[in-house]
């Protein structure tokens, strides 16, 4: 996998840890103040918009399938996929944590 790859994924990855923080800054009754501005979250959805973009530009461009896209995530080192994976599972189960909570109320 080139370099620009590895980049790309690290960028990402960067912008997700910090949305995924942000979200579950916003659980803390004490930081509710400091993250009711708009532009916190239109900021990450335009980050998150970009980043998505561009991966799927990427993609299309080098026609890649189901089975190159799972070539390349099983060569990235093990410290990393965990990291991926672990932000994945954080984020569905921020999902889940928080449609339960709407639903209770």
């Amino acid at each position: 996998m080139g370099w620009t790859y590895k980049v790309h994924g690290g960028v990402a990855a960067g912008l997700g840890a910090v949305v995924l923080a942000l979200a579950a800054l916003s659980w803390v009754p004490a930081a509710a103040p400091l993250l009711e501005s708009q532009w916190l979250g239109v900021t990450a959805f335009a980050l998150a918009f970009l980043s998505h973009l561009s991966a799927f530009a990427r993609v299309a461009v080098a026609r890649a399938d189901k089975h190159t896209l799972g070539r390349a995530f099983r060569c990235l080192p093990g410290r990393v996929r965990a990291g991926l994976v672990a932000l994945i599972v954080a984020g569905v189960a921020m999902t889940v944590f928080d449609m339960v909570g709407a639903r209770g109320l």
